[in-house]
């Protein structure tokens, strides 16, 4: 939390000195990031956790609580837009 809190918006949200809740913040500095604004030690640390989730997540297809929620996905219907990584399903 911000230490120059000053209060909380009609919501509940902290609202700092800046007038702007910590989302708000947070929101605003992703808004503005280039890509050039970033080191290369953090994209390669992105790149290592991007690939790390794919996998992960992959692997999670292969377990019975994996094929549980991809049966459930699938259950649900909709439009079929996405595919569940490491499947041939479409939610």
């Amino acid at each position: 939390m911000d230490t120059l809190q000053t209060g909380l918006d009609d919501a509940g949200r902290a609202i700092s000195a800046t007038g702007l809740s910590d989302s708000a913040k947070l929101a605003t500095f992703a808004a503005q990031l280039r890509f050039e604004d970033l080191s290369s030690a953090t994209v390669d640390r992105v790149k290592l956790c991007l690939l790390d989730a794919v996998g992960c997540a992959t692997f999670a297809t292969t377990l019975p609580w994996g094929r549980i929620v991809t049966d459930y996905a699938v259950s649900m219907g909709g439009n079929t837009e996405a595919t569940v990584w490491g499947t041939a399903q479409n939610v």
